[in-house]
């Protein structure tokens, strides 16, 4: 009985970082949400390792914009562009 207890909470354990854990959610692979601009995606690794990823950008009106495209509409520009090091920037103009 004390190695199936043993068991179970190994299993219980190495379940709990088995996703991303954000502003205390838990997510699994695939699962997305928004936070502010963005749209995040928590992912798993063959490796085991998980992290979390932009997307896409959220522009006005819940428009997806994902990273690496713009869009252009009544006379705006927005883009959504990940710069070097990995961060993602979300930027609108009037054209």
């Amino acid at each position: 009985m004390k190695i199936l207890v043993g068991i179970v909470i190994f299993l219980i354990a190495a379940n709990i970082n088995q996703a991303c854990k954000i502003h205390g959610k838990v997510y699994g692979n695939g699962d997305t949400w928004i936070h502010k601009n963005f749209v995040f995606m928590c992912e798993k690794y063959t490796n085991g390792s998980w992290r979390t990823e932009i997307t896409a950008c959220l522009a006005p009106g819940g428009f997806r914009l994902l990273v690496g495209t713009e869009f252009i509409e009544a006379g705006m520009n927005y883009t959504c562009t990940r710069k070097p090091g990995g961060v993602v920037e979300f930027a609108y103009r009037s054209i």
